[in-house]
């Protein structure tokens, strides 16, 4: 409500940054790491090349299918998140309880509003992965396991531990840091996971269906992705005491006087009905289907 009141108000000046946008169905994860990535201040190196990124991977969406971009977009940028720290991590036991999940899942709530998309999605896709480890039927052997220190013998053990080294820091990384310092620490990783979804899309076509897509070319059109300019708001300070008092009262419309025209009559009033027309010998049955329609 404040911010409509300030656009009353003020008068805003406008500045008109270029940033890429999805035009088109795109991954979820993807269309966030992309809106993500360009928050952040980089070189002019960095950003030449983060547009040739965008601009390749633009080039190569539209020979993968919706379920092939889904799948690469989600597999490359959450496990390319998770691998960071599971070689420098190792489970804590007092972390296997469902405070743990409770911890998490309230913090989400509190900051639905401040992350962004993607530390919203990361955060939940975390979450929702710990969910389904904590309630598995190994888990419960696994945790005494830890809590005895005793060593991890069968595959199935070693594997949830390996899904535990990585899932475990990023949720002691969303509790203890704050959301600011968080996404400068999601910041670090962002260039590597879009050229991983770069990389092996071009792998899979190269591969799977011997396709090579070779250079881009030089009149080529962004189809998935258009680099649009961006209206930034800044907002000067206001008295916000007088708020009210400040806004401008629209004068009163003046009435008009409408001359009615004289012995004026209505076009058609009594039409004549069709010479031609004749009524059906039966009439078809009401269906009650409405509710199919909604």
């Amino acid at each position: 409500m404040k911010y409509l009141i300030f656009l009353f108000i003020i008068t805003p000046l406008f500045a008109a940054p270029k940033k890429f946008v999805s035009v088109k169905e795109v991954p979820a994860e993807l269309a966030y790491l992309i809106d993500t990535i360009q928050e952040h201040e980089y070189t002019q190196e960095e950003v030449d090349q983060l547009m040739d990124l965008i601009k390749r991977l633009d080039y190569i969406l539209p020979h993968l299918t919706k379920e092939e971009a889904f799948f690469l977009s989600k597999s490359e940028i959450y496990f390319n998140v998770l691998r960071q720290n599971r070689n420098k991590y190792d489970v804590e036991a007092d972390l296997l309880n469902k405070s743990t999940l409770s911890t998490l899942e309230n913090l989400i709530k509190k900051n639905s509003e401040i992350y962004s998309p993607y530390a919203l999605w990361l955060s939940k896709a975390i979450l929702s992965d710990l969910k389904i480890l904590f309630e598995s039927s190994l888990f419960s052997v696994y945790k005494a396991l830890k809590k005895d220190e005793r060593p991890l013998k069968s595959s199935q053990a070693k594997v949830l531990d390996t899904k535990l080294k990585m899932l475990l820091p990023w949720f002691k990384k969303f509790t203890t840091l704050s959301p600011k310092d968080l996404e400068e620490e999601l910041k670090y990783n962002q260039f590597d996971q879009l050229k991983a979804v770069v990389r092996t899309s071009e792998k899979l076509l190269r591969f799977s269906r011997f396709k090579k897509l070779g250079a881009i070319p030089k009149d080529y059109t962004f189809q998935a992705f258009v680099l649009q300019e961006e209206e930034t708001i800044i907002e000067e300070k206001v008295n916000e005491e007088n708020i009210v008092e400040n806004l401008p009262i629209p004068e009163s419309p003046q009435k008009k006087e409408v001359k009615k025209a004289e012995n004026w009559v209505p076009k058609d009033l009594f039409p004549k009905p069709d010479p031609n027309y004749k009524a059906p010998d039966k009439l078809p049955k009401p269906i009650d289907d409405w509710i199919e329609d909604l």
